[in-house]
């Protein structure tokens, strides 16, 4: 069951690109006007919030030049793409919220910095698929994460591929860090976390699902260095499969949290206060 698990993932991330807008482009700009109908190249939307009201369900929203676009939550499937140095900074909110049973968000090109806020950066409150992609997000404090994914029902995907997730969470057991995975309830959720990194984190990455949800993951070319907890897995409904990546220098442990860590190979592990260790190895 597992093995056709993480297939499926994987044959889902080889499309992660491809899912190009088919519902129109809404251009925004820092010299906008989020008055009247806005979005076209002669009259762009000024914010992110009002470009995705505007926009159909599958619709592109164009962030087009560097700036900050303000938070916004999205109830609607959308394609959100920045070029460098566009994105969302200093937010009193969570610079994303994904809040759409079945919505599917596409997120390339954002930066999100939370400055020191204690939200988590994206949160993944329902929805059916999120992919992020050339985005980094960092900044969060407390018991909060960079990426937090908690829906409660459902079948739900995840892929992330070359971001960057740095000084997000200070506090937090289980939880606080890059990457966060928390379903509960009956949600089953799966992804791929691709060629990314994660550094100076409370934890580079945790799965921690609670109740019957469950939680499987393939994570492959990542760094998960400088933090207090590398990768951890948590509970008997979480299992990750790590392959090529690098778990080094964390000043608490590097793989742990008691639940299914599976080794793909390829990996380095090592310079930790305490190592940890696989519990098996990948299907």
């Amino acid at each position: 069951m597992r093995t056709h698990v993480f297939a499926g993932v994987l044959a889902g991330f080889f499309v992660f690109t491809a899912n190009a807008a088919s519902a129109g482009t809404f251009i925004v700009s820092t010299i906008g006007d989020d008055a009247g109908a806005c979005g076209t190249p002669a009259a762009p939307c000024k914010t992110l919030q009002r470009a995705i009201n505007r926009a159909d369900s599958g619709g592109t929203i164009l962030l087009s030049d560097p700036g900050n676009y303000g938070s916004a939550t999205i109830t609607k499937s959308v394609n959100i793409r920045g070029v460098p140095g566009a994105g969302i900074f200093s937010p009193t909110l969570p610079c994303l919220t994904l809040n759409g049973p079945g919505i599917t968000v596409t997120v390339d090109g954002l930066t999100c910095d939370m400055d020191g806020a204690a939200k988590d950066g994206i949160l993944f409150n329902s929805g059916h698929k999120l992919r992020l992609e050339n985005s980094t997000v960092r900044g969060t404090t407390g018991p909060t994460c960079g990426l937090l994914v908690n829906p409660s029902t459902g079948s739900d995907e995840v892929m992330i591929n070359n971001s960057t997730f740095v000084e997000n969470g200070t506090t937090g057991t289980n939880d606080g860090g890059g990457i966060c995975l928390q379903p509960s309830g009956t949600a089953q959720l799966s992804g791929v976390i691709r060629n990314s990194i994660f550094q100076n984190d409370r934890h580079g990455f945790v799965s921690a699902p609670t109740g019957s949800a469950t939680s499987s993951l393939l994570i492959d070319g990542v760094n998960s260095s400088n933090n207090a907890g590398g990768i951890f897995s948590v509970g008997a409904n979480s299992t990750v499969c790590i392959r090529n990546s690098t778990v080094s220098g964390n000043s608490f442990q590097g793989l742990g949290g008691g639940g299914i860590l599976l080794n793909g190979g390829g990996n380095t592990v090592w310079n930790n206060i305490t190592n940890g260790a696989f519990s098996g190895n990948c299907p």
